[in-house]
């Protein structure tokens, strides 16, 4: 069995180097309207690399739970989706939530099987 290099969040966001990928969903947001994708169950444990393109109210993306607008008081799963990539693990049957309050607003999720040693 060959070793493997596990990814982790000391690693840049940045998806420079990876192969392309095979698992891989685009969409046009509609304005104030949550786009949920559902991670498929071809693999268990994949790092999603989020796109979008730069809108003037920002991207958003939330784990596993509906998009409700964030507040410095209470932000409970969403962050913003940067152009340049941000890069998380998820696992087969999560769902991410995808918002923008503007128009033109297009997002990108390139799924990269993530295999473990333990």
């Amino acid at each position: 069995m060959a070793f493997q290099i596990p990814y982790t969040s000391k690693q840049p966001v940045t998806d420079f180097s990876l192969p392309f990928a095979t698992t891989k969903y685009a969409t046009a947001l509609t304005a104030a309207t949550d786009t949920p994708l559902t991670v498929p169950a071809s693999s268990n444990r994949w790092i999603a690399v989020m796109k979008c393109t730069a809108v003037p109210d920002g991207v958003w993306v939330s784990y596993n739970a509906a998009f409700t607008e964030p507040t410095f008081a209470a932000l409970t799963s969403a962050e913003l989706v940067c152009e340049c990539g941000t890069a998380r693990e998820v696992v087969a049957g999560d769902i991410l939530h995808f918002y923008t309050a503007g128009t033109g607003a297009s997002v990108s999720v390139e799924l990269y099987s993530y295999l473990v040693n333990n």
